[in-house]
């Protein structure tokens, strides 16, 4: 995996990770288990940034509804 794929793969496991704390879901991953059992290929990363940014997409989601909830209250 050349140096630019395991920095891309780190960056969408730590969306990934942090969507999945904010929203409570299973997108969580093992950040270490997965960058040492992940095949060499772009179709892995690929999924990886599927799947991150349709985490990403949610958690966003989440947070404006939450945000606008809490600009009405105020």
């Amino acid at each position: 995996m050349s140096r630019i794929q395991h920095e891309m793969l780190h960056a969408h496991l730590r969306i990934q990770w942090i969507s999945s704390r904010v929203l409570g879901t299973g997108y969580a991953v093992d950040m270490q288990y997965a960058l040492k059992h992940q095949p060499n290929c772009h179709s892995s990363l690929q999924a990886f940034s599927t799947q991150a940014l349709e985490a990403s997409k949610q958690a966003l989601k989440f947070l404006a509804s939450h945000l606008t909830i809490f600009m009405i209250t105020v």
